[in-house]
């Protein structure tokens, strides 16, 4: 990689915080689907696995969106030298998965709890400005 790619490839990363990025593209979605589960409480009515999957999608559906965005932003910074050496180390890694909990009622009744916290969307907040409560 040329001196001038390697010093545009660190400006991004200094300039650019995937994590804060995508915290702060999927909080809407959170703080919705928390006051949707709220709502369900407040009926004494359970919160159906199906649409705490449904949530879990569109969340992970805005997340790889929002990184497909920044990981093109960054190709584009580096041009295009940069970005075959890029391509070429990061297609070496070929790292794929799915993480899960085995059970998944225990994932489901733990991603809950956590929406049902009084300060939810406080701490929600607090991380997508890359705050830590």
């Amino acid at each position: 990689m040329q001196a001038d790619d390697l010093a545009k490839l660190q400006e991004f990363l200094k300039t650019h915080d995937a994590k804060l990025t995508i915290a702060a593209a999927t909080a809407p979605i959170s703080v919705s689907f928390s006051r949707v589960v709220k709502k369900f409480d407040k009926l004494k009515r359970p919160v159906p696995d199906a649409l705490v999957m449904a949530y879990i999608y569109q969340r992970e559906g805005v997340a790889a969106e929002t990184q497909r965005k920044l990981a093109s932003s960054l190709l584009d910074s580096v041009g295009p030298a940069g970005t075959r050496v890029l391509q070429s180390y990061l297609g070496e890694m070929q790292n794929s998965g799915v993480y899960a909990p085995s059970d998944q009622r225990a994932g489901i009744d733990g991603l809950l709890a956590n929406l049902r916290l009084p300060d939810f969307e406080q701490k929600l907040a607090a991380e997508a400005k890359g705050v830590t409560p």
